[in-house]
């Protein structure tokens, strides 16, 4: 093949064989391989053309696969989803999986083959849910991520349209968070509540355990003499539905944790030998509570006390706002401890939040330290 001329990748292919034989003759001579640059061409000298050749040989190779034909997007979200089903994914982050296209990708993107679709169209799907929240567009993006992945390895696409960056939702919805006489004033009200209701809201008010952890509880996972509560099940409503699933809670949130001595002392008259604390039909029940039980129960309790909007996630963030504020040796390893976490910054930076008696406190400090210095130079 001469030099100076740049071949077709038809000509490479019909010709690889003298490519090859002229590599190795002049495999001491600078050369310019006669190669479009996007498969590998341009300026080689001695041992390095062979490398270049062998390169070549793959890139070409790649180029020679059959083209698969491309399924609708509807059927690749299916398909993706029932393999990150089979990876031990958590029943919530599936469940999260399927209302995501449910409810936004398969309608935006619907029967539109996947190898049809653009980096404007993915654009634009952004923009339909640039109102949302941040969170929405971080799992909108990592779910298009995975369908694209996977159908470039599928042979669908020849280009991933994801490898762009996307304008996307930057709302961030803050966590509402009880003040310190907020809190008092629900904890003064608990005894308006009872049975499941009361149970349900003194561990909201007093640990920081999550919804499903609560739920999940059973009376002999509670250890009296110890003050200890272990943490072995999570109960989940999956897409929706009003039969509970019990699971184990994720491998960081497994452990135990302090039962609180006002706990204690509160949820001790309702102790039964064994069953839910939380139950279905009744503290001790061996039935975990239904989704429909449960979010009476909620509404029954919101009617009650005055929540000022928190959810029960809330208190998660509360009790974490609340201990960072008022123990004197705190700190952020001790906090990861008490919520749980992977990382002390999640439990920083996510779940602490301003507290309005320390920031008080802190700025009567700040004022008598700053009148000491003005004292000093007067």
């Amino acid at each position: 093949m001469p030099e100076g001329k740049t071949y077709t990748l038809e000509e490479i292919i019909a010709n690889l064989d003298n490519l090859r034989s002229e590599s190795c003759e002049k495999s001491m001579k600078r050369i310019k391989l006669p190669i479009p640059k996007e498969y590998g061409g341009g300026w080689a000298t001695g041992a390095s053309q062979e490398e270049a050749i062998r390169n070549l040989l793959e890139r070409v190779k790649d180029q020679m696969k059959p083209v698969t034909e491309a399924p609708s997007f509807e059927k690749a979200f299916n398909d993706w989803l029932a393999i990150k089903s089979g990876q031990n994914k958590s029943p919530c982050t599936i469940d999260n999986y399927k209302r995501l296209g449910r409810v936004r990708l398969i309608p935006f993107f619907g029967q539109k083959k996947v190898d049809e679709i653009t980096p404007d169209d993915i654009q634009l799907y952004f923009n339909s849910i640039i109102d949302l929240s941040k969170s929405y567009g971080i799992q909108s993006r990592s779910v298009l991520r995975g369908i694209f992945d996977r159908a470039e390895r599928m042979n669908y696409i020849s280009a991933n349209p994801m490898r762009f960056d996307y304008v996307r939702p930057t709302k961030t919805h803050e966590k509402v968070v009880l003040q310190d006489d907020d809190l008092v004033e629900v904890i003064k009200d608990l005894e308006k509540l009872s049975g499941p209701d009361y149970l349900y809201s003194c561990f909201l008010c007093f640990t920081a355990l999550r919804r499903g952890e609560i739920l999940g509880l059973t009376w002999q996972d509670l250890d009296f003499e110890s003050r200890t509560i272990t943490v072995r099940n999570n109960v989940i409503f999956p897409d929706g539905t009003n039969d509970p699933i019990v699971k184990s809670p994720k491998d960081d949130s497994f452990g135990v944790v302090y039962l609180n001595s006002e706990l204690l002392k509160r949820i001790k008259p309702y102790r039964q030998v064994g069953g839910y604390v939380v139950g279905g039909l009744r503290s001790g029940s061996e039935e975990p509570i239904s989704r429909s039980s449960f979010t009476k129960m909620w509404n029954r309790i919101k009617k009650t006390l005055d929540l000022k909007g928190a959810t029960s996630h809330s208190f998660r963030a509360t009790y974490a706002t609340m201990m960072n504020a008022h123990c004197l040796h705190i700190d952020p390893k001790a906090l990861q401890g008490a919520l749980r976490h992977k990382t002390p910054d999640l439990a920083i930076k996510v779940y602490t939040k301003s507290n309005d008696s320390k920031t008080r406190q802190a700025e009567m400090e700040y004022d008598e330290w700053l009148s000491s210095q003005v004292k000093q130079t007067s």
